[in-house]
Parts: C-alpha cells; structure tokens; sequence
C-alpha cells in the first residue's frame, strides 16, 4: 500500500475521531443544558407559586374586611378592626389604608396624622380601581415613608354603592428577599423580575433595580427579544451574552436562562433565572477529560492497527475480529448516547417532619412509583437506602444552609438501590421560619456504571491489540523460517 494512501486513511480516521468526540460532547453539552433549564424553572415556579399565593391570601383578607359593616361605615370600631388587621400582619404589610369613593384617604394605620385627607385619585392603580370597582395590585413604587412598596386594594361596598378601598402597603423589599434573592443555582445562578412595563423590580446587581430593563441591556442585542417577551407575560427558555457587570467591563460571558410570568390578579411580573455557560462546563470536565482519553486510546489503537493489519490483509479471521471489534465499538457508542439522552433530576418537598408534600413525576419514575399520591405523605427517610443518612445529611444542613452534590445510595419502590446526587436546602415560611426542605436528585448510576464500562473496554481493546501483534509476529517469524528452508534447498527466498 503506498504512501498516499497511508495519508489518506490517517487524515480520514483522525477527522472520524474528531467528530466523534464533537458528537458525544454536544450531546452531553445539550442534554446538561436541558437539564439546568428544567432546575432553574422549577426554581422560578416556586417563588412564582409563592408571589401569587402571598397575594391572593392578602387579596381575600382584604376582601374579608371590605365586607365588615364597621369597615364599610368607618366608624370607630372600623379602624380598630383595621388596626388590629395591621397588628396582625405588621411583618408582612408597612400600612393599612381606608379610602373613600373620590380616593381620598379617611384613615390610615401607623401614620394617620400625614395621611388623612390626601388624594391619591391619580395613582394609577387607584384610577383603575376607581374606574371598574375591581381589586388592583399596584407596580412597585416608592411610599411616602421611602419603602419599595406595592399597594393591594379591594372595593368596598355598601349594598350596591361603591364606597371606596381598602388596601395595604407591602414592603417589596423583604418579599424579593424572601422568594427572590435565595434563588442559588451553581456558582451563578440567579433571578432578577421586571414588571409588565419592563421596570427592573429585582436584580443581584447593584444599581439596575428601579430602572427600565431597557436601559439596563443597551449594548446587549441578545437580551432585547427576551425582554421583550418577558413583557408580554410569555415563558420560554433563552440565551444571551453580556460583558458588564455593573459599571465594569468583563469578557463576554454566555447565560442560559428561563422565564415566565408571575400573574397578580390586574397585573403581573415576569422572572427570569439565569446561569453562566462556566456553570455549565465545570459539571463537563470530567465527562470531556474521559472522552479526550477514550478518543485518544481509539484514534492510537485504530493507528497501529491499521498499520500491521494492512500486512495481514489476507488472514480472513484477523479481518472479522476486526469487524466485530468495531461492531462492538459502535454498539458501546450508542449505549453511550442513551444513558446522556434520558438523564432527568427529580424534584422533592419535604415538611418539618420530613413527610413529602410535593414530588415531581420524573421523581416516580426516577424511584419506581406509579403515582405521586404513593410517595405524598411517606417519610423522606425511606428513599434513603442508609436511613442513618437522612439524620447526617439534615445536620450538615443546618449547619451549612445548603447541600450541594451530596452523593448517596438510594432507595427504589422494590427495595433497589441506585446512586443519586443531591442538592438541597430548606424551605421557609412567611415568618421566615423553617418549614421544611426542598431537594433536587440526579441519577448518577448511569454515569458510574459508564466510567466502568469504558475502562473495561479500553482493556479489550488493548487485548485485541496484543492479539494482533503476537500474530503478526508469528507470522514474521514463520516467513523468515521458510527462507532458510528454502536457501538450504538451494532455492531462492520466497519472502522479503
């Protein structure tokens, strides 16, 4: 076989190599990407959840009140059932407010001294509760007392007369704290919310809240559909890039993001929860750095045996062991494929007690359930396959906040156990109690039992090597023999 046609066989395995690894590593890359879009959108679903729960409760308390006689007439024990109303819930709301049918303020709990008597008919919430008589939330806007606020106010009515609001102040504040700024994916993953006009309402950095988002993303193209999305109150998945952080000026970094809109009765917000691609391919490392040796042992083993198969062209049986080498090689690659193509994280809820109040469905599956009603109600404890686990693990929670990939065995339906990584963190109520823990799974048997299966077959291929060239040897060797034959017969040498 000549020259040229060594080159051409090499440069053309070394480019199936190439594509090869470029295949696996996309496949994984996207497969992560999916992966981390569906945690961050269970991350943005909960706090969505839990912004539309605390403001329909405070709606139907406000609805409770607008219906009490005392309230409609304003008299004086009115305000002290308003009063008490404020006292109750002075964690959660800075002032509670009674306005009559032209939007003037008739009284106001803590300061009714400077509030009593003011219009607000031109607020905008109030013009629109004014104008149709129905419950409105305002957008975020800065009180009298400077607080980052927004207004909740229900029509009052006295038979079928609209006799004005009542309505309440909540400190917008320590609701972001609350269900925004504890949203952590990674090492830079975060949420930031915008109301419908595109007014930044919560962002990490420092200076873009209170601004439109507008103004905050000229410069970044990619960011201008999304936000534009966003605004319209649709869901969806993106990515952008940006360089700044602030006023400072980084390399172009690249996020994945979702989005979706938070529905406030009259209104809404859109969230948003990003995360670097950095985050992305720190969990590739390893998994690349095990297909560039993989690669690398294939594209070695694939050059010396074509190098003395091509001498033993005609031995039929070295040819089908090849073959089926290769067979196998391809078999492996597609089992490879499937365990990256099906990986899904399962999502729990746990209360104090450790009792599952919410599971999501790749959980069932994940665990050999059939339904969720099998596993609501069941001690977290039984998934563990080591119960002595679930007290360690709980401990190191309290005493670091939050577990990130803590490996363990787990415990299926049938008693099988399997490998899960986990995250997990606690869960807090209104009054910033615990009330729980929120966890994420993924299931790395597939992973561990691949780093085996291709060690294992590395070995194969190094003893189909062996077999090669110990033949090829013996085949050297019986040539040289039949020479000596043959020139102690006095005949010439039939191999060179």
């Amino acid at each position: 076989m000549n020259k040229r046609i060594y080159i051409t066989v090499g440069i053309t395995f070394t480019c199936a190599c190439i594509i090869l690894f470029h295949v696996f590593y996309v496949e994984a890359r996207q497969t992560a990407i999916k992966n981390l879009n569906e945690i961050q959108r269970v991350y943005a679903r909960q706090a969505a959840v839990g912004i539309e729960s605390f403001f329909t409760n405070r709606t139907n308390s406000l609805k409770a009140l607008s219906n009490m006689e005392d309230i409609v007439n304003n008299n004086a024990e009115g305000q002290k059932d308003l009063k008490l109303f404020y006292e109750a819930h002075r964690e959660q709301i800075t002032a509670i407010t009674r306005m009559d049918e032209k939007g003037i303020v008739i009284y106001n709990f803590p300061d009714g001294k400077n509030i009593i008597g003011n219009d607000i008919s031109t607020q905008k919430h109030v013009k629109q509760l004014l104008k149709d008589h129905k419950p409105v939330i305002s957008d975020v806007f800065q009180s009298v007392e400077g607080i980052s606020s927004v207004a909740i106010h229900v029509p009052v009515f006295k038979g079928s007369d609209f006799k004005g609001s009542v309505g309440v102040l909540i400190d917008f504040k320590s609701l972001a704290k609350h269900y925004f700024e504890s949203i952590k994916i990674g090492q830079t993953g975060n949420a930031w919310v915008i109301s419908r006009d595109g007014t930044v309402l919560y962002s990490p950095i420092p200076g873009f809240t209170g601004k439109s988002e507008y103004a905050n993303i000229v410069g970044f193209p990619s960011l201008l559909p999304i936000v534009n999305d966003m605004i319209k109150g649709h869901a969806g998945t993106a990515e952008f890039m940006f360089n700044k952080i602030g006023d400072n000026t980084v390399p172009d970094i690249k996020k994945y993001s979702i989005y979706m809109p938070i529905q406030l009765g009259n209104t809404f917000w859109s969230i948003n929860v990003s995360t670097t691609e950095d985050d992305i391919l720190a969990d590739l490392n390893s998994f690349r750095n095990k297909l560039i040796i993989l690669i690398i042992s294939l594209y070695i083993f694939g050059a010396m045996f074509f190098n003395y198969g091509v001498k033993a062209l005609l031995i039929i049986k070295e040819e089908e062991k090849r073959k089926a080498a290769e067979d196998e090689l391809r078999k492996s690659e597609t089992r490879f494929h499937n365990i990256f193509n099906n990986l899904q994280d399962a999502y729990f809820e746990a209360d104090k007690k450790g009792k599952l109040t919410f599971v999501s469905p790749s959980a069932l599956k994940m665990y050999g359930y059939n339904s969720a009603e099998e596993l609501l109600g069941i001690n977290a404890v039984n998934l563990y396959a080591d119960p002595i686990k679930r007290g360690k693990l709980l401990k190191q929670l309290k005493e670091s906040g939050k577990i990130i990939d803590y490996d363990c065995l787990a415990n299926r339906k049938d008693n099988t156990t399997f490998w899960v990584s986990m995250n997990i963190q606690f869960m807090y109520d209104s009054n910033e109690q615990i009330c729980g823990t929120v966890g994420v799974v993924r299931d790395i048997t597939e992973r561990k039992n691949h780093e085996i299966e291709m060690e294992k077959k590395i070995t194969e291929l190094k003893w189909y090597y062996d077999i090669s060239m110990q033949r090829e040897l013996k085949m050297a060797d019986l040539k040289k023999e039949i020479n000596e034959l043959l020139i102690k017969s006095g005949k010439e040498k039939r191999y060179l």
